[in-house]
């Protein structure tokens, strides 16, 4: 079992060196802002992500709207770790390990299957934002059950005229976009 952490602090400062977005240069220090004006590059910022080999550190660049004082990480929205210190691949194996199982058991699992340790609550919450989100498309089947607008009225509880589609199921309950790791380099870490 020594070769498990060594292999995470390796994978890890990999990451971390990978996520080292540099200064950027004088024509990209502007971004647009959400309330029509422009923010301005305003310094390189570092933040921790739990990745798949491990905890590692993104430094990206920081840019502030003099209009309405919002801060932004474009580069959070791009590597998808926005309002989040998770990595995709650490989400996708949360949603995984918790979906069936008590919270705390995926917690477990987290860190005798993939050596990461994450809090039972972290597990929760996963679970909860993935169900919040597949939960608005329509007629999808979540696991062993449909979730989604119009579930009600397949199962039989309210009334419709509407044909509807034929139900999507996504194999082993996972989002279509966590089988496609090869989709994109970036999915995985």
């Amino acid at each position: 079992m020594m070769m498990r952490p060594a292999m995470h602090r390796v994978g890890a400062a990999g990451i971390t060196a990978l996520l080292q977005f540099p200064v950027p240069p004088a024509e990209q220090r502007t971004a647009p802002c959400s309330c029509g004006h422009t923010a301005h590059y305003q310094e390189l910022r570092s933040k921790p992500v739990l990745t798949a080999v491990g905890r590692g550190e993104v430094s990206r660049p920081y840019y502030l709207c003099s209009h309405c004082h919002n801060g932004q990480f474009p580069a959070d929205v791009e590597l998808d770790i926005k309002n989040t210190e998770y990595s995709p691949g650490v989400r996708r194996m949360l949603a995984v390990v918790g979906q069936e199982a008590p919270f705390d058991h995926g917690r477990q699992q987290m860190e005798l299957l993939a050596g990461l340790e994450v809090t039972s609550k972290a597990v929760e919450r996963t679970i909860r934002a993935t169900r919040r989100y597949w939960s608005r498309v329509p007629g999808l089947l979540y696991g062993r059950r449909q979730v989604g607008r119009g579930a009600a009225l397949r199962r039989g509880q309210g009334h419709s005229t509407k044909r509807h589609s034929p139900r999507q199921r996504i194999p082993h309950g996972l989002p279509e976009e966590a089988r496609c790791l090869e989709a994109h380099p970036m999915t995985i870490f």
